[in-house]
């Protein structure tokens, strides 16, 4: 099995295929435009009008949605990353020697890779070359050498890896799985390269010319609504105005929604039509609010709700828009059935009156081209009407496919080998089928004695020797390669396909999906393309990367520690100021993710660090926590892809916590915060206390569990300035936190949690209290079992213990709900109500991050979040941001400290080291705001105190 998910044949120095071009072995590339009928054009000049439209963010978009698949691929960048592959194969247990093999070749495609990094998008643009045969590279062009010898190497590198599945035994199914992987992600990377490419080419092409290139279209306000109407009194005449001004808009998008149906919709396009959109939405805002100024001014009423049907008319356009760009993405889904399920054109096969001796003669082969048919038919069917029995009828055709693929396989190396076993008991070589001994041979009596009297007795001697002619042709070609090549990756296809029409669906606005900047810097060469390949094959929008992070302005990269799951690295950048950045290579924290207890059953196979972080980043940004998160963003460094975040000021709260502490410039040691004079000192609490409790509301609402002493930053300067800011925020959007101190527990996290939960009830208290400490934690309030499912409310937990049990079955360090919340946060969580647009840009967010079942958890969060947000707002407990700093509510907030553990039939708990920690460890436990790590030890003596 040697065919490629995403290109085809490159030795002919010919633009290899990818996502949106097909290759004709006669005529060169083919464009496939994603049409919404799935029609194809043929393009061979890159100025062509066409070829310019094949081009567009739409098509950018289909590549996007494509390398948005590689979620499926679990072995995320080994196949660049040579030191992972090499790991990988290890594992499998390979023999050394194919080892060796496998390993030169990625460490080949990884540098021809990388070394693309050294040339700008408009540098690779030029090294283009346009002909009547299609594109080709300048071999002569620096450029054009680089692409093809990275093209060559990442190809070589995918036949290596299918050469040593043929080469495998049978029963090595799970090895050639994983093998198949790596090869399927080399291949989707080689793929999103050519896509890149073809951007730059693009770009190129219109530089200069197209604003679109530089920034976005701009409207100036006059020239949707004239200044003079906006200086009338009369609203009526404004409204009037502006729905004439808007009837050009409307023609415009009527005339796109038409023509939709015919051809590509450029970016270009859409993004002017939305910014036109945007500017009108302003500028009738504007004139609403003169309106209702001067209303005010002069005491007179104004109906709001005249504007309304002007609004109105936006709002349409908006839903207009978005449903062009979902054509789009449906066309270009139709374009990659055609792509991945259609079957070769095999003209032994599609011959009617030979097609009953090629069932005979190739029956596996045969299975597996009316199984494909059918396949393709279910896939369109699935993309018609988005049912579960369609994608279940698509989805079993797929996996009957896939499991094909060995017998095709035994009968393509039959066909080489010159034999052929059609059954258990009977052999003949394919040599007898075409003996001109005709009929008598044993092969060709073989075959005619499985066909039926009327299908025998159309076999003539002149149709015996058409049919030995094209067996011939058969045999001795490559008809049946492609599709041999091709059936063990479909059921990736599948779920690739499945994926695609879930992202279409969530669709929202075309400017989600722009990537003018990234794209800009990379073709100016401000940022590595593999950059933007990396961060599309990690699953992730453009907007996702941050183009002044690259290596080419690369000052200093050094080792600044190792936690748990990651080993971290601090880059500075030449054109970032100096500033210094905190840089997590993904493909070691997501082999390691897997060992902490928060991702038993919480996470997919397919989740990368990235995908979790970035989903935390844009949480923040949707809530307003950048305050206390640290700026992250994604890209790749050394050829490792990751994640760079803000390195924060100070020092970790833990290190306060422990009295740990050197001088630092610009951070006050915990003593010295002491010493600072009493109106400061108020402050300065205040303001920890304040952010503090954002934190935990911050991590309330992404799940995230692994908050401890040593997870976020804490700096004060001597004048009083105050910085806590959050890192390593990997550890989030699980499946088991579902609201604030609500924990769903399933599968192992039960498990773990009933075993805790036996020995509180054995190893705490003295054999005496057994019967009653039983009783105590069978009877608490705080659990309730639904079957195999558990449900733990931290906040009606009465006996204590079971927190620590709740915390080591989870692995959250944190589990109690805070008692309080600032009144930022509660303002921003109810904005979040069911209906809100707000509510429904985050959820936007997410869906192009993280998993369905993430979401879902992530919605219930809020939802429970802001209902416990009401609650302490009925209960007084929302505290406004001065007031943080004063000192009686310092003193409130913080409250007493927690109780001790109460004898069990006047028994006391246990003197032994384990019942000890399990004491301190649930003291921690039962306290809502960070105390445990800083508070106590930063503030002066009996600040607290009552």
């Amino acid at each position: 099995m040697s065919g490629h998910g995403g290109f085809g044949a490159i030795g002919n120095n010919n633009l290899p295929q990818f996502v949106n071009i097909g290759i004709n072995s006669i005529n060169g590339p083919i464009v496939n435009e994603p049409r919404v009928g799935g029609a194809n054009t043929n393009v061979g000049n890159v100025n062509a009008p066409v070829a310019n439209e094949r081009l567009e963010q739409a098509d950018r978009i289909v590549a996007k949605l494509d390398a948005m698949l590689a979620k499926a691929v679990q072995l995320t960048t080994t196949a660049v990353d040579t030191k992972g592959f090499a790991a990988s194969m290890k594992k499998l247990k390979l023999p050394k020697a194919l080892q060796k093999t496998l390993n030169d070749a990625a460490k080949k495609a990884q540098t021809a890779f990388q070394s693309l990094n050294k040339f700008s998008g408009s540098q690779i643009a030029a090294a283009i070359v346009t002909g009547d045969s299609g594109f080709s590279w300048d071999d002569k062009n620096p450029a054009g050498k680089t692409i093809k010898e990275a093209l060559d190497a990442m190809m070589d590198f995918s036949e290596q890896i299918a050469d040593a599945m043929n080469s495998l035994p049978k029963g090595t199914g799970a090895l050639k799985a994983k093998l198949e992987e790596a090869m399927l992600q080399n291949d989707r990377r080689a793929s999103e390269m050519q896509t890149l490419i073809c951007e730059f080419a693009d770009m190129a092409a219109k530089k200069g010319t197209d604003p679109a290139i530089s920034a976005r279209l701009e409207q100036t306000l006059e020239s949707l609504i004239p200044a003079k109407s906006l200086k009338m009194h009369d609203a009526h005449k404004v409204v009037a105005e502006f729905r004439t001004s808007m009837m050009p808009l409307a023609q415009e998008i009527d005339k796109l929604a038409a023509e939709s149906k015919e051809r590509t919709v450029t970016d270009n396009e859409l993004l002017s039509i939305r910014s036109k959109i945007q500017n009108s939405s302003n500028a009738l805002e504007l004139a609403e609010q003169k309106f209702v100024q001067n209303s005010v001014t002069n005491g007179v009423s104004f109906d709001r709700s005249i504007f309304t049907s002007a609004k109105g008319i936006l709002a349409d356009f908006s839903k207009r828009l978005t449903d062009i760009r979902r054509d789009v993405a449906y066309g270009s889904m139709r374009n990659f059935i055609d792509k991945a399920f259609s079957t070769p054109d095999i003209p032994l096969y599609n011959n009617e009156k030979f097609r009953p001796i090629f069932k005979v003669v190739f029956p596996a082969i045969t299975q597996a081209l009316e199984t494909q048919k059918m396949l393709k038919e279910a896939a369109l069917k699935f993309l018609d009407k988005h049912d579960p029995k369609s994608q279940q009828k698509m989805e079993y055709l797929a996996s009957q496919l896939a499991d094909l693929d060995g017998e095709v396989g035994y009968e393509v190396n039959s066909i080489k080998e010159g034999s052929f076993t059609p059954s258990d008991s009977d052999e003949y070589k394919l040599s007898d089928l075409l003996a001109s001994n005709s009929e008598n041979a044993d092969g060709m009596r073989f075959v005619l004695g499985r066909l039926t009297k009327k299908e025998r007795a159309a076999c003539t001697a002149d149709f015996l020797k058409e049919f030995r002619m094209a067996l011939v042709k058969f045999t001795q070609g490559d008809q049946i390669n492609p599709f041999s090549d091709s059936i063990g990756g479909v059921k990736t296809q599948t779920s690739h396909l499945v994926q695609m029409l879930k992202n279409a669906d969530n669709i929202k606005d075309p400017l989600k999906f722009t990537t003018t900047q990234t794209l800009s810097a990379a073709f100016e060469g401000k940022m590595a393309m593999t950059t933007i390949v990396e961060t599309r094959m990690a699953g992730l929008p453009d907007i996702d990367a941050n183009p002044a992070l690259d290596d080419s302005k690369l000052i200093s990269s050094s080792q600044l520690g190792s936690g748990n799951v990651n080993t971290v690295l601090e880059v500075t950048y030449s054109n970032d100021d100096g500033k210094s950045w905190i840089f997590k290579p993904e493909s070691q924290g997501r082999q390691a993710f897997n060992k902490l207890n928060l991702s038993w059953e919480s996470y997919e196979d397919s989740n990368l660090l990235a995908q979790l972080n970035m989903a935390s980043q844009r949480t923040a940004d949707s809530f307003g926590f950048n305050d206390i998160m640290t700026k992250t963003s994604v890209g790749s460094h050394k050829g490792q892809f990751g994640m760079f975040m803000e390195k924060a000021p100070g020092r970790c709260a833990k290190e306060y916590a422990f009295q740990a502490q050197n001088d630092k410039p610009g951070s006050l040691t915990s003593a010295q915060i002491k010493n600072l004079d009493d109106e400061t000192h108020e402050k300065v609490i205040g303001e920890l206390m304040r952010k503090a409790n954002r934190l935990e509301w911050f991590d309330l609402l992404t799940g995230q569990g692994d908050r401890h002493g040593g997870n976020y930053m804490v700096n004060v300067d001597e004048k009083g300035n105050v910085s806590l800011k959050a890192i390593d925020n990997d550890a989030c959007f699980g499946l088991f936190m579902v609201g604030p101190g609500l924990f769903r527990l399933e599968g192992k996290h039960a498990q773990v949690f009933e075993q805790l939960l036996a020995m509180a009830k054995t190893k705490i208290y003295p054999n005496g209290a057994a019967e009653q400490q039983a009783l105590r934690i069978d009877n608490d309030p705080g659990i309730e079992r639904r079957g195999g499912t558990i449900i733990v409310n931290a906040a009606k937990v009465q006996a204590k213990e079971i927190l620590y049990c709740l915390s080591h079955a989870t692995g959250c360090w944190r589990v109690k709900p805070p008692e309080f919340i600032d009144r930022d946060v509660y303002n921003k969580l109810i904005s979040m109500r069911q209906g809100s647009q707000a509510r429904q840009d985050y959820i936007d967010e997410l869906k192009s991050r993280l998993s369905d079942a993430q979401i879902e958890v992530a919605i219930k969060r809020l939802d429970n979040a802001i209902a416990y947000a009401q609650k302490l707002a009925n209960d007084n407990r929302v505290i406004s941001s001065e007031d943080w700093g004063k000192h009686e509510v310092q003193r409130n907030v913080a409250g007493k400290a927690p109780d001790q553990f109460p004898s069990v039939n006047n028994c006391e708990p246990k003197n032994n080291e384990k019942v000890t920690k399990i004491i301190r460890t649930t003291r921690r436990l039962d306290s809502s705001l960070f105390r445990r790590d800083f508070l106590s030890t930063i503030a002066k003596p009996g600040w607290f105190d009552k």
